[in-house]
């Protein structure tokens, strides 16, 4: 009977009570309070606990059998069967990770992703939700309608913008599980690397190998985990190192903003560089073959890098960062219990960063 008396029956509700019912077990159901084989309290029972009509539990009861939460047997009773499987999964971005200008990491991950849903049998479906106005309304709208009809089993969010939040809000309300690769999004699950970690590793290991006079190029827009430029000269300070808000560029959005960023640092006045992004790196690289700076002996670059993407640098970078398909496996292993209704233990994870490759061999004799 204690499943009864937590039930909540609001009389004044435009909500039907056969569904207000329904929602309530879902939940309980979906979050683990009533497990996989225990049995519900009759129609009869629940009727009188909560002063309705047998007829209105059996239509509460009748919805649930539907959607697969619960499972009717002849002369035993009713059964929950736990959240249902329904096998497809949203993938959420603001990028267009079909198509070729999308940043290569959400295009590894996509693809990853795609991969490892096709070989346990699930379905999935991209809801690409741009900045411009009718497409994000027109992705919003499909995923509101299919989390409307409970078409979707869990969501994959490779990214995050404001304008998602209302197809999020509703992904909540449904019990329907989002794991986000995205480092701004409120919602209780994530997975991301740990980008602050980054920072203090290359610069840490920047002033190990000797070098004090530190440039930053990085890319400074709303999704970064890259700290204000104040912040940042603290933690460069605080490795051991210098720098000026002159040696910071942010504007490296892509390879060819990268190499013209480069261009405007004062390099002979610096001996380290530090790059917060991959796809920066390969401007960077680019514009140091060009001007035969001599790396590392004249200048030693550590750089964020994303593994297993196919990028390739020229220069002998030291490259700190993260397997792609390392965090591609964790996030759908994270998903898959969610699903299931299990409890996360670490359920907003920041991985931190590993050193991936010394291509500078006196830094790996140091190490």
């Amino acid at each position: 009977m204690s499943t009864i008396r937590t039930l909540q029956i609001d009389r004044r509700s435009a909500t039907p009570i056969y569904a207000q019912i329904a929602e309530q077990l879902r939940q309980q159901i979906a979050t683990g309070q009533l497990q996989a084989g225990q049995s519900l309290p009759t129609n009869e029972q629940f009727g009188a606990q909560l002063n309705v009509a047998r007829k209105t539990v059996q239509q509460a009861i009748a919805t649930l059998a539907r959607e697969q939460y619960v499972e009717r047997r002849r002369g035993k009773g009713t059964f929950v069967k736990g959240a249902p499987l329904r096998g497809v999964v949203g993938i959420v971005t603001s990028f267009d990770v079909i198509g070729t200008k999308a940043p290569p990491y959400y295009q590894g991950m996509a693809q990853r992703f795609h991969d490892r849903l096709a070989s346990e049998g699930h379905s999935h479906r991209f809801y690409l939700m741009t900045g411009d106005a009718d497409g994000a309304n027109a992705a919003g709208s499909d995923l509101m309608s299919d989390l409307d009809r409970r078409a979707l089993s869990g969501i994959l969010m490779l990214n995050y913008k404001p304008y998602m939040s209302d197809a999020l809000d509703l992904a909540h309300r449904t019990h329907v599980p989002i794991v986000a690769l995205a480092s701004t999004y409120p919602g209780p699950i994530s997975i991301r690397p740990d980008g602050h970690a980054f920072l203090r590793m290359a610069a840490e290991h920047l002033a190990q190998q000797g070098r004090r006079r530190i440039g930053v190029i990085y890319i400074e827009y709303d999704n970064t985990q890259v700290p204000p430029a104040p912040q940042l000269l603290e933690l460069i300070e605080a490795a051991g190192c210098q720098s000026d808000p002159e040696w910071l560029i942010g504007d490296a959005i892509n390879e060819h903003a990268s190499y013209q960023a480069v261009a405007r640092l004062p390099l002979e006045e610096l001996d380290g560089l530090l790059i917060a992004d991959d796809v920066p790196a390969l401007g960077v690289d680019r514009f140091l073959c060009e001007a035969g700076i001599h790396v590392p002996d004249q200048l030693l670059v550590t750089t964020w890098w994303n593994q297993g993407l196919g990028l390739n640098l020229s220069l002998p970078f030291v490259r700190i960062g993260w397997d792609v398909d390392d965090i591609a496996a964790d996030a759908m292993n994270m998903l898959q219990h969610a699903m299931a209704g299990h409890r996360l233990t670490e359920p907003r994870r920041a991985v931190p960063p590993r050193v991936l490759q010394f291509d500078c061999p006196a830094a790996a004799e140091s190490e």
